[in-house]
């Protein structure tokens, strides 16, 4: 059975909380559940991933970060954690994207006897297929789509991993804005050097408001950040595309 570790705990709180505005940091409010594939081959015993939450929720991207050597298996848990409702960070009235990741247990296929063999062969459940719940806490009552059809033995089992890009990012430390500023939702570019330190940031889309717009900033600048690391990929430089949603 499927079992799954997410690491959601992104920022500290702000010390002041407006009224109406609780401070919380991300969460799963409804977790998909994945579709295994008849016959799953992992050989890792784990797929490892990083996603980016927007400030509404929604996973705005996702990747297979470290594969667990069946494709068929890397694609079941990736498209039940698309399928993940989640709550953003919020802080002072204004919800924040960042960048997540999470570990899907796959436990390894079981040794049959040879008497054991032939009811396996002809379609019997295997021990240990049961899709379970992607994210903890909630399993969704609705069946999830089957999946496509295995890639064929001939694939390459590594063929899943590769330096993701452009990398994944996480929020560490959110700058909070120190006053309630007009609803609305600003998109900011964030240029980090290679040790994720703010270079440079600008309005990529506006909130329609010039006054969230420069909060937005602000805070996009006196904010920190972090790199999701895969073993043996460098991270940075790059751009994260921040999201602000004010309330």
């Amino acid at each position: 059975m499927l079992a799954a570790v997410a690491a959601l705990v992104l920022a500290a709180a702000p010390s002041r909380v407006e009224p109406g505005c609780p401070t919380q940091a991300a969460h799963v409010i409804d977790a998909a559940q994945p579709v295994l594939p008849p016959d799953p081959h992992p050989t890792t015993g784990a797929v490892r991933m990083f996603f980016d939450i927007g400030s509404d929720g929604r996973v705005r991207r996702a990747a297979v970060a470290d594969s667990s050597g069946d494709p068929a298996v890397d694609a079941a848990a990736l498209d039940a954690l698309r399928r993940t409702r989640f709550a953003p960070p919020s802080y002072r009235c204004v919800a924040v994207s960042t960048g997540a990741e999470t570990s899907v247990l796959v436990p390894p296929a079981p040794q049959l006897l040879p008497e054991e063999a032939a009811p396996a062969a002809s379609g019997s459940p295997l021990p240990g297929a049961t899709p379970s719940a992607l994210l903890s806490p909630a399993p969704v009552a609705a069946a999830a789509a089957p999946l496509a059809a295995s890639p064929s033995p001939s694939a390459p089992a590594s063929a899943a991993k590769m330096c993701l890009t452009p990398p994944f990012v996480r929020v560490t430390r959110f700058a909070g804005a120190p006053s309630r500023e007009p609803a609305g939702t600003a998109d900011v570019d964030v240029r980090l050097d290679a040790r994720a330190h703010v270079t440079g940031v600008r309005v990529a889309r506006s909130s329609g408001n010039e006054r969230t717009d420069y909060a937005a900033a602000v805070m996009a600048r006196r904010s920190a950040y972090a790199y999701l690391t895969q073993t043996g990929c460098p991270a940075g430089p790059a751009t994260y595309r921040l999201e602000l949603t004010f309330r």
